[in-house]
């Protein structure tokens, strides 16, 4: 094993993340260099990269503590995770990706995520029991949304200017959309056909009724009805292939519809950090805390990857 790449990978971690201490930032570095070396995130698998570290039960082990340190803050983590994540992609703008992915049955994870070169790096999320309404977070959807997007917001620069994507199944709410307008936030979101769209004329249809096979069409106006009637723009595209309309909503008239095709980059990182990954479906980690950092952890690795600091490649 490359010691002198682990070394400065723990000293690049210790300086990112100044809230953990300094064998908590050890302690992460380790996860990460034997979760990168086996491409599996089982803590079995990974102690097994990490001999020169002590006996396999001992490595184990140590993995199973940092994971459940309750001493390490959540909160200032993530607040520093944001802030490595925007400070090396460079990006005049960032594009926020906000959807829902599941594990099977166990588990669902609500998800900010910056779009970043055909895929999404996740910021900020909340897992939470899947196909449960009892165990879903009592705020509702709309404000769980609003706090993670909030929150992403604060960790960011005061000078940049975010757009938030999501799609129908979460977007298609009067309420999700006025939540979005006071983050004071740009954002692009598909809603359903079936929305109810009013010209500035005063014109009123279906949004279905306003394109058909092979058009585009752009309007200003406001959707739903008049009780819960949001102002923007409307964006209808039914492309050749597709069997349906793209029916897309923006407080930006001068957003171009096509950029929604970013939001394609979620679903690539959903695979990457799921089926398609380091066999995440057979990890055993109880639902708690635990997770959430054994989520931070393999996603960091995936990040000291794609930053150009593969420590296995020094």
């Amino acid at each position: 094993m490359n010691q002198e790449g682990l070394y400065r990978l723990s000293a690049e971690i210790e300086r990112r993340f100044p809230s953990l201490g300094k064998w908590q930032a050890k302690g992460l570095a380790l996860a990460c260099w034997g979760l990168i070396i086996q491409e599996q995130c089982q803590l079995s698998r990974i102690a097994e990269a990490l001999p020169e570290w002590g006996i396999f039960n001992t490595v184990r082990q140590r993995l199973k503590r940092w994971i459940s340190n309750p001493r390490i803050g959540t909160t200032s983590v993530c607040y520093e995770w944001i802030g490595w994540v925007w400070s090396s992609c460079r990006l005049s703008r960032p594009v926020l990706l906000v959807d829902e992915t599941k594990l099977s049955d166990r588990l669902a994870v609500m998800m900010v995520s910056l779009a970043f070169e055909g895929r999404a790096i996740p910021l900020l999320w909340r897992c939470y029991y899947a196909s449960s309404a009892m165990d879903y977070p009592q705020q509702g959807q709309v404000l769980l949304i609003y706090g993670l997007v909030a929150h992403v917001l604060s960790a960011l620069p005061t000078h940049v200017r975010a757009l938030v994507q999501m799609d129908r199944g979460l977007a298609h709410s009067s309420a999700m959309l006025r939540a979005l307008k006071a983050l004071k936030v740009d954002f692009l979101v598909r809603v359903k056909a079936t929305s109810r769209f009013t010209s500035r004329r005063g014109h009123s249809q279906l949004l279905h009724q306003m394109v058909k096979y092979g058009e585009t069409v752009w309007a200003h106006g406001t959707l739903f009805g008049r009780d819960h009637q949001i102002t923007g723009s409307i964006y209808l595209t039914w492309e050749l292939s597709q069997v349906e309309a793209w029916c897309l909503f923006s407080n930006d008239p001068h957003l171009a519809g096509h950029r929604y095709a970013l939001r394609w980059w979620q679903e690539e990182s959903f695979k990457d950090l799921k089926s398609g990954s380091w066999h995440h479906r057979s990890l055993k980690t109880p639902f708690s805390t635990a997770y959430y950092r054994t989520k931070f952890r393999n996603l960091q690795a995936k990040f000291v990857r794609v930053s150009g600091s593969d420590p296995v490649e020094d």
